[in-house]
């Protein structure tokens, strides 16, 4: 899968991070880096070994930080991290940000979400 996600940690840190402790994440960098994975993939550019599902994760793990981050990830075993092509096209979705410009857009609305899948 390719998935970004907020950091934190709603309990016990079994991941790094500190317990119970959420951090900071602008909601449309998630948007625009989802969007930018999305894009991509439907470019058909990449040679892809494998047929990954593009997805919005939920906040599970660390580090700790006081800076607002997000988590853009390839997943989620050995074999899928060694998909160079998987990796070129997360970095690309990471390099086709704009981060002068692209978290501003007036039809957009942040919204917190709780729950299992």
């Amino acid at each position: 899968s390719f998935t970004v996600h907020p950091v934190g940690n709603f309990s016990q840190p079994m991941f790094g991070g500190k317990e119970s402790t959420l951090v900071n994440c602008n909601s449309f960098l998630l948007k625009h880096l989802l969007l930018n994975i999305q894009n991509l993939v439907a470019s058909e550019k990449y040679g892809l070994t494998y047929n990954y599902e593009v997805s919005l994760e939920v906040t599970h793990h660390g580090p700790f930080t006081t800076n607002s981050v997000a988590f853009i990830e390839v997943g989620s075993s050995m074999d899928q991290w060694q998909d160079l092509e998987a990796c070129h096209l997360i970095a690309d979705a990471v390099n086709n940000m704009d981060f002068r410009h692209d978290f501003i857009d007036n039809d957009w609305k942040s919204v917190v979400g709780f729950g299992g899948l």
